[in-house]
């Protein structure tokens, strides 16, 4: 899932606990993207150690009990590059997982972007003529059998299409004038 494709990208930046995760996520509001509850967080950790994604020491400070440090394995580093190279290569409606992407994508060379980039611009040029072609038939058909659901939810994905679309050239662009 885009939320904890999101915990592993924080946890390979830096050994980190549970509760420093909480206290970023409501500073940088990420919440505001990935709306993931504190206690879904907590879960998500121990479920991502489960399956070898991270792993925990203990750390101990002076008298306080001891912290859960954890840190991400190699199989968790090639999952998260993987998922992350899916969400930026990929169309989904779900934007979350791009926009995640977006916020982990030092995890690679500028090129790999540009190369994943580019894949997805191809696709969504695809899907937006797709998508207009729907677009122009239901309003066709609007004239002869008026259907106003129907134009609306054609309108709706078309312009989210467009901006997909439009976010991705923007990306693509910055990168291209960007030493990385």
């Amino acid at each position: 899932t885009p939320a904890n494709t999101f915990l592993l990208g924080l946890i390979a930046h830096k050994p980190v606990n549970p509760y420093d995760i909480v206290n970023r996520f409501a500073y940088n509001r990420y919440n505001a993207i990935l709306q993931i509850p504190d206690s879904t967080i907590y879960n998500n950790i121990r479920t991502m150690c489960k399956k070898g994604y991270i792993t925990y020491t203990l750390f101990q400070e002076g008298g306080m009990p001891a912290k859960k440090m954890y840190t991400i394995t190699d199989a968790g580093l090639k999952e998260l590059r993987s998922t992350l190279k899916t969400y930026l290569s990929e169309y989904s409606a779900d934007w979350s997982g791009f926009t995640t992407a977006l916020l982990l994508m030092h995890h690679f060379t500028k090129e790999e972007l540009l190369q994943f980039l580019n894949h997805r611009k191809k696709i969504l040029k695809e899907y937006q003529r797709q998508r207009d072609a729907e677009c122009t038939f239901c309003d066709s058909m609007q004239k002869e059998m008026p259907c106003v659901p129907n134009v609306a939810s054609a309108l709706h994905i078309a312009i989210h299409m467009r901006e997909e679309l439009y976010v991705t050239m923007t990306v693509i662009s910055i990168l291209e004038r960007t030493e990385l």
